[in-house]
């Protein structure tokens, strides 16, 4: 057993984190290698789901062939949707990676996983307007679960008060989408017909380009506010 003498030695040489110093040792005092590790963790994960994603739309592309020979012009609208969704997605996710304190946590991982999953699900459904519709309600919903575990989580703590209102509102917006998708998909639903399936796939269509613009415009804001080149 080692002696009074050497556990005093023991203590002088490793003496124990403050209470006060011990949420900044988990980020800022282990230095940016583990903050670039959990980056890389999370963007190769995205990386490899979005490929999953493009991979379902490219096994779709017969029946969309089928089905525009057929007349039925807004199935290309879905398919474009499925595209878009993808890089919004992807984008969205990286950047916060970048500029949030976003930390690997088994809740934020669950969320967006099956949200990925189901937004894949969705790809493989873009012949059929109202599946399609319910899977992307069910992506979206747990995207906004995953936004709110993730504002929850201290990952806005760093951010400037300007930033800090705008990600708010972003998140009351978003969690709008998919109140909205799954409208889409009990209304086609219902009523299962051409107009109704096209006028809701060119509503998708706007609200996804709004939020590629609205993404494009933080985008720009941030990296002037932050100095990233």
């Amino acid at each position: 057993m080692p002696t009074a003498k050497k556990k005093k030695a023991l203590t002088a040489k490793n003496p124990p984190v403050a209470a006060e110093q011990k949420s900044d040792s988990l980020w800022s005092m282990r230095g940016m290698e583990d903050v670039n590790l959990q980056r890389a963790a999370q963007l190769n994960l995205w990386t490899v789901l979005g490929g999953l994603q493009v991979a379902a739309l490219f096994t779709q592309v017969g029946s969309v062939w089928e089905q525009l020979q057929a007349g039925r012009w807004y199935v290309f609208v879905y398919a474009l949707n499925s595209l878009l969704i993808i890089a919004l997605v992807w984008s969205a996710s990286f950047w916060d990676s970048v500029v949030l304190k976003w930390t690997v946590t088994v809740p934020t991982i669950l969320t967006q996983l099956f949200g990925n999953f189901f937004l894949g699900i969705t790809c493989l459904l873009i012949v059929d307007p109202a599946g399609w519709f319910l899977a992307l309600a069910i992506s979206a919903t747990c995207n906004g679960f995953h936004n709110i575990l993730l504002s929850r989580s201290g990952a806005w703590e760093i951010v400037s008060p300007k930033m800090l209102e705008t990600r708010r509102a972003n998140l009351w917006v978003e969690n709008l989408w998919p109140l909205l998708a799954y409208a889409g998909a009990v209304h086609m639903y219902l009523v299962p017909s051409v107009l109704v399936q096209s006028i809701w796939g060119v509503i998708a269509l706007a609200i996804i380009i709004e939020g590629l613009f609205r993404q494009h415009h933080d985008m720009k804001r941030d990296r002037k506010e932050l100095g990233i080149p």
